[in-house]
């Protein structure tokens, strides 16, 4: 499969946005990339199955990055700063750096075809995050990963997550499922959007202002 990365320049702001122009960027690799995050106009990473790449030149040029999941689908990454990055992925697969990928670590990696995998990951800091995905719990640190609470979570597969402070925070998942928690993650509440239970897969959150929420929707 062919990757392009596209990067949308504002070439002249006013009212209206004029002359706006994405452009073709070329990650390096024939991988399935999945996910992108960027900390500033040049930096980034991106990670997809067995592959983490970096950016220090706004996407012009990707450099592969070595971590010890190379055989995992890798499937969200978030950086919290130029130093703090996670990443996870299929089959109990959770790795960090603290060096801006010069070296990565493995808080969970687990043998290839086994264990519940993690989809979604929001981290409100380089400490507290939460992490979910096929398994019927929400993982929760406070501690940059170095211990998880396992929290009980009874409900499909959830395929994002987003928190706009230590408390509030809401998923989206299989089955046009939104659920709300407002105690942190430990327990989760439907928001009625008159689609649960009919077979969409509400997959990518985004959310400005902490206030207006987009998400993607696959039809099953």
């Amino acid at each position: 499969m062919k990757n392009i990365f596209i990067t949308l320049f504002f070439i002249q702001f006013s009212f209206l946005i004029a002359n706006a122009q994405w452009v073709h960027q070329n990650p390096g690799t024939t991988a399935d990339l999945r996910s992108i995050k960027f900390i500033n106009l040049n930096t980034g990473w991106a990670c997809g199955y067995g592959v983490i790449l970096k950016t220090t030149n706004g996407g012009v040029n990707w450099v592969a990055q070595n971590h010890p999941a190379t055989d995992k689908p890798l499937y969200k990454i978030q950086s919290l700063d130029s130093n703090v990055v996670y990443c996870v992925g299929w089959f109990q697969t959770i790795l960090k750096t603290t060096n801006g990928g010069i070296n990565w670590i493995a808080i969970r990696n687990g043998p290839y075809g086994s264990g519940n995998s993690f989809f979604g990951m929001y981290f409100l800091n380089v400490n507290t995050g939460w992490i979910t995905g096929a398994a019927q719990y929400i993982l929760k640190t406070t501690n940059g990963g170095n211990s998880f609470d396992s929290i009980v979570y009874l409900g499909a597969y959830t395929k994002d997550i987003y928190f706009k402070d230590s408390l509030t925070g809401l998923l989206s998942g299989d089955v046009g499922m939104i659920r709300k928690s407002t105690n942190g993650g430990f327990n989760w509440f439907d928001v009625n959007i008159n689609l649960y239970n009919q077979g969409y897969e509400f997959k990518n959150l985004s959310i400005i202002n902490n206030q207006y929420v987009w998400i993607i929707v696959n039809n099953k």
